[in-house]
C-alpha cells in the first residue's frame, strides 16, 4: 500500500524520514526522554534525519520533553487511523522504539525495526512480556534489551546499543537507501 500523503510530502528534502515510537502502554516499558532525543541527536550527525515521532493519546508530554532536547526540527505524525498510520510509516527508512504497537505495525509495513524492550537478557520464556515471544517478527527487527534483570530496567539500553541495532539494520551515514 503507497500512501500519497501530502504531510509526508511536507519532510525536507535531503532528509532521510526516520520514526520514533515514544510510548508504551506501561511507564515502565518506555524509554527515557532524553535517550530519545540523544537517540535522534546521535543519527542525525550520521545522516541528516527528519524525526517523525509516533505519539498516541496522552503522550504530548513525552513528546515535547524530546522535541524540547534536540538540535534538529520534529515532525509529530497526525492522528490517523491504523492504515494511515502504517502507510505513513512505509514512507520512513526505519522505526526505533519501545515495544509497543506502533513497532509491530511498522515492522508489518515492512520498514527496519529496532524495538527497545523493558525486559532483561535471562527473563524466563514463560515471563508474559518475553520480547523472545511478543515481538515483531520479520528479518529487518531487532530487539535490544537491558544487559541485567537486576538493572536499571529499560534504562540499562543505552543509545550506543540502539545505535548498533539501527548500524546492523542498514541505517548507515551517506545516501545510500536501508531496508
Amino acid at each position: 500500500m503507497l500512501f500519497r500523503s501530502p504531510w509526508i510530502a511536507g519532510l525536507p528534502a535531503g532528509r532521510l524520514p526516520v520514526a520514533f515510537g515514544l510510548g508504551a502502554s506501561q511507564p515502565f516499558r518506555c524509554w527515557p526522554a532524553e535517550r530519545f532525543a540523544a537517540l535522534i541527536d546521535q543519527l542525525d550527525t550520521l545522516r541528516p534525519i527528519a524525526p517523525v515521532l509516533v505519539v498516541g493519546p496522552g503522550e504530548k508530554a513525552l513528546a515535547l520533553a524530546v522535541a524540547g532536547r534536540v538540535r534538529t526540527r520534529i515532525h509529530f505524525l497526525p492522528s490517523l487511523d491504523l492504515g494511515g498510520t502504517a502507510a505513513i510509516l512505509e514512507r520512513c527508512a526505519i522505526f526505533l522504539g519501545n515495544d509497543s504497537g506502533p513497532a509491530h505495525l511498522a515492522a508489518a509495513a515492512g520498514i527496519p525495526v529496532v524495538m527497545i524492550s523493558a525486559h532483561a537478557l535471562g527473563v524466563p520464556e514463560t515471563h508474559p512480556g518475553n520480547p523472545d515471544k511478543c515481538r515483531p517478527f520479520g528479518r529487518l527487527v531487532r530487539v535490544v534489551r537491558p544487559p541485567s534483570p537486576a538493572g536499571d530496567g529499560i534504562s540499562g539500553v543505552t543509545v550506543e546499543v540502539v545505535v548498533a541495532a539501527a548500524l546492523e539494520l542498514g541505517f548507515s551515514p551517506g545516501p545510500e537507501a536501508i531496508g
